[in-house]
């Protein structure tokens, strides 16, 4: 079971002005080594010793992220400004938006030990 997602849910948002309605995972259980988001605000990683997240700037805005796993966050835009990339240990967890072309940490449990 590499990428576990529950049924889509249709979301009316607004961007640039106009009424977009789009379906969105509101979650994903990810047990592969690289996953691409595709919009959920939630990921689960899990049942791989290591996983490269690579967050889709198109389609994700903001994401909790909880690693069971060594994980690594990469995205195209700076992370609190200055990071190219974020490593979770496993058992961290991270809550991130884009804001303004830059990915801020609002919110994270710290770092995890072995």
């Amino acid at each position: 079971m590499p990428v576990l997602k529950p049924k889509p849910t249709l979301v009316e948002t607004q961007e640039e002005g106009f009424n977009v309605k789009k379906l969105i995972y509101d979650y994903s259980i990810v047990s592969v080594n690289n996953y691409k988001t595709t919009g959920e605000k939630k990921l689960i990683i899990r049942d791989v010793d290591e996983c490269e997240i690579i967050i889709d700037e198109e389609k994700t805005k903001e994401i909790f992220i909880k690693s069971f796993s060594k994980t690594l966050i990469k995205t195209e835009s700076l992370i609190d400004e200055e990071y190219d990339e974020l490593l979770l240990n496993k058992g961290a967890c991270v809550h991130m938006s884009l804001i303004r072309n830059v990915w801020y940490i609002l919110s994270s449990d710290g770092i995890k030990r072995d």
